[in-house]
């Protein structure tokens, strides 16, 4: 799902979009139709306790020293359906709408675990804060994992209040056919850092100082693997992050590879059920400055896990939702299961659930010293321009890649000294080599990540950027006149080639300006943009005058006009010689005769002769550019014994 969260102003008359998840995105039904709250939420409310902070702060303890990713959010048990909670109200025309308010005591953020969950087609839910200030949804029938009969699990995205609505409408039509049940309300009781860059109420995210914004200068070459990686919300209550992966059919299955430990009681050979996944793509600052906000991020939920191994802390899970089903611009990142990486490379992550940052090495990773020096490899960190980047509490499950852009491994842990001492702050990651093979499909990647069976070493990564085309059309191109072609083209590099009758004037990666190279050249034209993905896209014009070879005159016959008998003539191209881009108008020259035109071409003519005799009719060709030379035809203009009419036909016939 895409989760989109939408703020309204206190007179619904604006909204700010920030975070998109597959949904309609339209107006709940009781704002669209002005209801108050005189139908009180009052008897449905459903109120949670305040979580006592001290115990979850000793939890929190605990798992950090057990190696578990951190938590934010606490899930307690709900058990709400449209039967037991909550209040239908009928509109006056049989439509219903069901709202059941939900409160958890002091809590900074709610989001909901649902274990049953279908919509009819017209049904709709949205959720948002009981003041109105963050609005999600409407969820509906694209929605559906399972059937009626068998409804799936699944998750809605966080709201920032203590106090929630959820709203269903159901039309007459569709009475008692939705199915909600929520399983767990999860009480957030850590900031979460989308909340502060959705709200702007503080610039920097919870991870460290030293942290680098992976769109600082440490990130220019490293634009297209850092959308692969996402944040995940594992069971709507822990951050981790983790990165899609490439396989060698290269059909962007999305495969997605994260920590063992990030994963909790799932097992690739039982339970395998990850429906309250949720991951968030392109979380991040769109500059390297720590106070921008200005960006969209958008989620994706559920997965299945496919294979994973607590000896080298791999995971690896095939999306419910593809990102790209969504139209979100991701990267399926290369591997390299070599045995010995080269020397330097690049972390991507998202430390404390914040803005994605990058860390740099300029070493050759050593085996690990905290896990397995077998199955794990070993970085310092170095420091760069815009700080000292280190890995953090979420930053587990991501990738480290070499300087070719490929994963090595997935991280495990570091040491808990993070941005107070840098510099002997190391990252420790499972062994991408050591993942590939295992005792059975689920217990390693080989059978996902290479289902051709090439035994390939290392596999380059693939992008999903849009398709480039032309944004604009050309028909004609006209000498002493520039045209310029654009691209819609970011990433790739372009080798502009034109045919021999224009030249080029000047080019960048997305445009061309032509000009048509001499007074004389005329005929069919073409520029060609050679990318450097491998794709050619050529558009065709025609250059120059329209040209007379082979434009003929068609005699089509005579007929009568008001008892006057009257000759008719098309203009034709035998071997069309013309390029079908443009138009083209007619001009023609018939002495001693009348005219009858049919504009706007003039392409075919009516002709009624006043004189006997032989002549040369003529007719040439016009575009915006100028006329072509004309072209002749002679016609004998003869008298008909008995007919007053003079009689047309083509000389020597």
């Amino acid at each position: 799902m895409r989760t989109k969260i939408t703020f309204l102003s206190l007179v619904l008359l604006s909204c700010v979009s920030v975070f998109a998840q597959k949904s309609d995105y339209s107006t709940p039904k009781s704002i669209e139709l002005r209801l108050n709250d005189d139908w009180s939420l009052t008897s449905s409310k459903k109120t949670f306790p305040a979580l006592n902070l001290n115990a979850m702060k000793t939890e929190d303890e605990n798992d950090e020293r057990n190696g578990l990713p951190p938590r934010f959010g606490y899930p307690v048990n709900a058990n709400l359906n449209l039967t037991n909670s909550g209040i239908w109200k009928v509109l006056s025309n049989g439509d219903r709408i069901w709202r059941l308010e939900i409160e958890c005591i002091n809590a900074l953020s709610i989001n909901l675990l649902y274990d049953k969950f279908w919509f009819p087609n017209g049904a709709k839910l949205h959720i948002y804060a009981k003041n109105k200030s963050q609005i999600i949804g409407g969820f509906n029938s694209t929605n559906n994992r399972g059937t009626k009969q068998n409804p799936s699990k699944f998750t809605t995205g966080l709201i920032f209040s203590q106090s929630i609505v959820l709203e269903l409408f159901e039309p007459l039509s569709l009475k008692n056919q939705s199915i909600l049940s929520i399983h767990k309300v999860v009480h957030g009781y850590r900031q979460i850092d989308l909340k502060d860059m959705m709200t702007n109420e503080a610039g920097r995210g919870d991870s460290g100082p030293c942290q680098v914004n992976v769109n600082c200068t440490e990130g220019q070459n490293w634009q297209n693997e850092k959308k692969g990686v996402a944040m995940i919300l594992v069971n709507g209550t822990r951050w981790c992050s983790g990165s899609l992966i490439n396989n060698t059919s290269n059909d962007k299955t999305p495969y997605f590879l994260t920590a063992d430990h990030c994963i909790g009681s799932l097992d690739a050979n039982g339970n395998t059920d990850a429906s309250y996944y949720s991951f968030w793509w392109n979380y991040e600052s769109s500059t390297c400055n720590q106070n921008s906000s200005d960006f969209v991020a958008e989620s994706t939920s559920g997965a299945t896990l496919v294979a994973n191994n607590s000896a080298s802390d791999f995971a690896l899970f095939e999306l419910t939702e593809s990102p790209l089903d969504n139209n979100i611009g991701v990267y399926f990142n290369g591997w390299d299961r070599t045995t010995s990486p080269a020397q330097g490379g690049v972390g991507i992550h998202h430390p404390s659930g914040d803005f994605k940052k990058i860390a740099t090495h300029n070493v050759t990773p050593s085996p690990g010293q905290v896990w397995n020096s077998n199955t794990h490899w070993r970085v310092n960190w170095s420091q760069t321009t815009n700080g000292f980047s280190v890995t953090e509490g979420g930053s587990s499950g991501s990738p480290l890649f070499t300087n070719n852009k490929r994963i090595i491994g997935q991280l495990h842990g570091g040491s808990s000294i993070n941005c107070s001492d840098p510099a002997n702050d190391p990252g420790e990651y499972g062994r991408f080599h050591v993942s590939w093979d295992g005792s059975s499909p689920q217990r390693r990647l080989k059978d996902w990540l290479d289902p051709l069976n090439t035994n390939q070493i290392y596999l380059d990564g693939i992008g999903t950027e849009p398709l480039v085309t032309f944004q604009n059309h050309i028909d004609i191109v006209c000498y002493n006149n520039s045209t310029t072609l654009n691209l819609n083209n970011n990433q790739n590099l372009v080798n502009w080639q034109v045919s021999s009758n224009l030249i080029i004037l000047s080019n960048t990666n997305s445009s061309v300006t032509i000009r048509v190279s001499s007074s004389n050249s005329t005929g069919n034209g073409w520029v060609r943009a050679v990318l450097s993905n491998g794709t050619t896209l050529q558009e065709d014009f025609w250059v120059g005058l329209p040209s007379s070879n082979n434009l003929i005159i068609i005699s089509s016959g005579d007929f009568n006009i008001s008892t006057q008998r009257w000759y008719q003539l098309t203009a034709h191209y035998s071997n069309f010689s013309y390029s079908e881009h443009g138009s083209l108008e007619y001009e023609w020259l018939i002495p001693y005769a009348q005219l009858r035109l049919t504009p706007p071409t003039n392409k075919v003519i009516s002709v009624f002769s006043t004189q006997t005799g032989t002549y040369p009719y003529k007719l040439r060709s016009k575009n915006e550019c100028g006329c072509s030379a004309y072209i002749t035809k002679l016609f004998q203009v003869s008298n008909q014994p008995g007919d007053d009419d003079l009689i047309i036909s083509p000389a020597g016939f």
